[in-house]
């Protein structure tokens, strides 16, 4: 099967000779037309969703864990974070666990530390602190508060941010 072009359009022959076009393998924007802006040594390149060629997507959010290396806190878990969106700002933060902080075992077995977050809003200067819950085995943290988890250990630079869907 040869490949031919009509108007442009690539596509082959079929058996009852008739035009058949290749399907697109590019993304569509809504009105339907290829994303093609832009030539690269006489070849269209097609966009991403984000309108940028061949380029990742910022990052919104990451979070670091870390421990303390001086004072009353001297070897307690710390994670610090941060997270960026158009409606809220740049929001950052750390957790660090409440001063007589145990381990509390769940009804599922799972066990948990009380943490305090204090955050700090760089766009609107608001800060305040809330409470979350630490999970040493996963190293995630909780902040039901505000339907957030913090993971340090997720790919590329942690995460933090909403659960689950909106």
């Amino acid at each position: 099967m040869a490949t031919v072009r009509v108007n442009g359009v690539a596509g082959f022959i079929n058996q009852a000779g008739q035009f058949t076009p290749y399907q697109n393998q590019y993304p569509q924007n809504r009105g339907g037309q290829q994303n093609f802006t832009r030539y690269n040594g006489g070849n269209n390149v097609p966009m991403n969703r984000n309108n940028n060629f061949n380029q990742m997507r910022k990052k919104h959010s990451g979070a670091k864990s870390g421990v303390n290396k001086a004072g009353k806190m001297k070897g307690a878990i710390n994670i610090t974070f941060w997270n960026y969106s158009r409606g809220g700002g740049l929001l950052t933060g750390i957790a660090t666990p409440y001063g007589g902080t145990h381990e509390v075992k769940s009804k599922s077995g799972r066990l948990w530390q009380n943490f305090m977050v204090s955050w700090f809003n760089k766009t609107t200067k608001a800060k305040g602190t809330v409470s979350g819950l630490y999970e040493p085995a996963s190293g995630k943290l909780l902040i039901s508060d505000w339907g957030w988890v913090v993971n340090p250990k997720a790919p590329n630079g942690g995460y933090a941010g909403r659960v689950g869907k909106k």
